[in-house]
């Protein structure tokens, strides 16, 4: 098959090259590769050995954008290889150790994390691992039962390099992070991580090992005095934590490596700096504290840090680098220690609406434990709290073009210095500064997880409203069919209604609720098949809830969502078809997305950031790096007969693709057919040639060439283009 899709290549070079008067007649290559460089790899061994690449150029992968590969809830520190069947978990993590994994200086010992990555794939989950060469006060080389342990440097660096490390007065040691002889092995250590681990697809991601547990943070503030005295202050140790960020960036090109943010050592300015230079060198960013409200939590000005805060990083990055967070019961539990469920309901709100990719749950998030953190055995799942953490794995790692629905939890602070004020919202805003949409911050309404933070309408002063904005990205300007969801407290026996943004109507009533006071949370939904939402409401809104005047709504939480367009039949032929998605499917996994077409493709390839990515039915999961199908790009499908495949999904509004300087397979999700230079105005002046391979034939559009030469005039749904930059841009498809 191979040989015969070589051989159309290259008739297709000799058949579309274009004399022009006077110009030397340009190849069809790019980069250094020609058409045949477009074609899905060959083979692949039973080895599962890299594929080989098409000649494109390079690509730099050392970090994945918004929207991170492998994305959802995580088991930290999960030493008891908890079972998704169970638990909604869709990876595990452990933290290792460098003395542990180079116990002789050059030689390795990674079967500790190959034993962890093998238990995760047999419970059909991705691994996540961290790296620490310190953890606190527990000297020695022992690992404790949940992975904790002291010095972590190797015993030969300890016995040969012992002046780069730091001996306090009472005896305590700390590696010497800044020396050169410590950046030196450490470094070297990093590099043969990354040649063992880069790029192995069921690694899902990797923290970089910075300081105290691998964060920004050389050991415990109340050593501060020591380490100064051996000479590191806060710039040094900014300077040493830009270093050992080079080290992960520049060894790890494909699996996202996080830089854990959080702490700091003598200035909270280096929660801002350390954390910009991590993601423009390529790193993501982690921070090991989520929790439902917090005090220095944005830095506006110099009393609050100066974007300093905790939440700063994130809200700066998290449009382009991979964000995790991590928690613990220490930081969600009650007045007793025991966790407070409402806390956690409340984290998992604040870390979506970060736009967080990864959430990692410390064991007692999971699993029942007492105060002072001690998991109860046998394990008692809590399954109190699956459904909340249900709900964020379907969030984790969204864009506004591919999220199930958008929302705003209503709340606000009860701090006070540099607070999270605020709602809670994932692409819909709700508009407090709207006129007669002013509301009133309320905590603890009812018993439920719900009413712990809420807002309400505030009919006595004149506000009677509550007015909601829908991103543009997400909807704007006649969409078929929509569904909007509003919990409320059913307060007493007033009634309220929803008006929304009609085509022939701004003020629309989808309905009217009439409460029944059982003091319970209530979810209405409404639906709306004659929306436009063009913000024409009051103060640029889409819709609002009306409490009628007779007695204040208290809300807490509203959804919107698209439904499900009617599927897309695409008609598949023998052999290579090159497809596009033309719906945002609701489940992206790739046996999923072609659950109807089983038993008649065989092979599926992908082409990202200059990498082939690879599906091969029956391959063993370490062999298959392709493992979602999205809109935005393009595939190379290769089926054992004809067949046709249902697409389901929601129609996007307006699709955006990040292109790279060079060769991109990307999608079409479009239903309007469009000219290639109108499909492509977006990135007009940024294209060289755009090829498609639609019906067993190659077709091109090279710019500036004559109307003749041009085979290819139009994208069309349903099929997958080649499309060369010669720059870095981003594609905007509308629908």
């Amino acid at each position: 098959m191979h040989t015969r899709l070589t051989l159309i290549a290259l008739l297709v070079v000799v058949t579309l090259a274009w004399p022009v008067s006077g110009a030397a007649t340009p190849a069809l290559q790019q980069g250094g590769a020609s058409l045949a460089g477009l074609l899905p790899p060959e083979s692949v061994t039973s080895a599962g050995a890299t594929l080989h690449e098409a000649e494109l150029g390079s690509a730099d992968l050392a970090y994945l954008s918004a929207g991170a590969a492998n994305p959802g809830i995580y088991a930290a520190r999960d030493y008891w290889n908890l079972s998704p069947s169970t638990y909604p978990v869709v990876g595990g993590h452990k933290s290792f150790f460098w003395d542990q994994l180079e116990p002789v200086e050059g030689q390795y010992d990674w079967n500790w994390i190959y034993n962890f990555i093998n238990d995760q794939v047999a419970l059909g989950r991705k691994a996540a691992f961290g790296i620490s060469t310190y953890s606190g006060d527990n000297n020695g080389t022992w690992i404790g039962a949940d992975g904790a342990k002291g010095l972590a440097v190797p015993n030969w660096f300890k016995t040969g390099s012992s002046f780069a490390i730091v001996t306090c007065s009472n005896g305590h040691q700390i590696p010497k992070y800044w020396h050169t002889r410590y950046l030196e092995k450490y470094g070297a250590f990093v590099a043969a991580l990354a040649a063992e681990f880069d790029g192995n697809p069921n690694v899902a991601w990797i923290q970089i090992g910075t300081g105290k547990d691998g964060e920004n943070q050389p050991s415990y503030e109340r050593y501060d005095a020591c380490l100064q005295g051996a000479g590191l202050d806060q710039f040094l140790w900014a300077e040493t934590s830009f270093d050992i960020t080079d080290l992960y960036v520049q060894a790890f090109n494909t699996t996202p490596v996080l830089f854990q943010f959080a702490p700091v050592y003598l200035g909270d300015w280096q929660r801002k700096d350390c954390s910009d230079y991590a993601v423009n060198n390529g790193a993501g960013l982690m921070h090991d504290g989520l929790v439902p409200d917090r005090e220095k939590a944005y830095g506006s000005n110099t009393t609050c840090n100066n974007l300093a805060g905790h939440w700063d990083p994130i809200v700066t990055h998290n449009m382009q680098a991979p964000i995790a967070f991590e928690s613990y019961q220490s930081y969600l539990s009650d007045g007793s220690g025991l966790l407070d469920n409402a806390k956690v309901y409340w984290a998992m709100l604040n870390g979506l609406a970060k736009h967080a990719d990864y959430i990692n749950l410390d064991k007692c998030l999971l699993n029942v434990c007492d105060a002072q953190s001690t998991l109860l055995l046998p394990l008692q799942p809590r399954t109190e709290l699956f459904p909340i953490y249900r709900f964020t794995n379907q969030y984790l790692g969204k864009t506004v073009q591919n999220t199930p629905s958008v929302w705003v939890a209503l709340r606000e602070t009860e701090l006070a210095y540099c607070p999270d004020a605020g709602n809670f919202s994932f692409w819909l805003t709700q508009d407090n500064d709207a006129a007669s949409g002013r509301t009133v911050a309320v905590w603890n309404v009812g018993t439920a997880v719900e009413g712990r933070y809420t807002r309400r309408t505030d009919q006595a002063t004149g506000n009677r409203y509550m007015y909601f904005d829908i991103a543009d990205a997400y909807i704007y300007d006649n969409v078929p069919q929509v569904e909007i969801k509003v919990t409320y407290y059913d307060l007493g026996t007033d009634r309220w209604r929803l008006q929304y943004h009609a085509q022939s109507d701004i003020y629309k009533t989808a309905g009217e609720v009439a409460k029944t006071d059982s003091r319970t949370w209530k979810t209405e939904t409404f639906t709306i098949t004659d929306g436009k939402f063009a913000n024409w409401q009051t103060g640029g809104n889409d819709f609002r809830i009306d409490s009628n005047g007779d007695g204040d709504e208290y809300i807490h939480l509203v959804d919107v969502r698209k439904l499900q367009a009617a599927p897309v039949q695409l008609s598949l032929s023998t052999g290579y078809n090159l497809i596009s998605l033309p719906l945002v499917p609701s489940d992206t996994a790739l046996t999923s997305v072609l659950a109807g077409i089983q038993g008649s493709y065989t092979k599926v390839f992908g082409f990202t950031n200059g990498q082939w990515k690879q599906y091969i039915v029956g391959a063993p999961p370490f062999v298959n790096t392709l493992t979602d199908l999205t809109e935005e790009m393009g595939y190379w499908l290769y089926m054992s007969g004809p067949a046709t495949l249902n697409v389901a999904g929601t129609a996007p509004i307006a699709t955006q693709v990040q292109l790279r300087a060079g060769s991109n397979l990307v999608g079409y999700p479009s239903s309007t057919p469009r000219s290639v230079p109108d499909a492509l105005a977006s990135i007009a002046g940024k294209y060289t040639k755009v090829y498609g391979y639609i019906g067993g034939q190659w077709k091109q559009y090279i710019v500036g060439a004559p109307p003749f030469v041009n085979s290819l005039t139009q994208l069309e749904s349903g099929h997958g283009y080649w499309i060369y930059t010669s720059e870095a841009c981003t594609l905007t498809i509308t629908n």
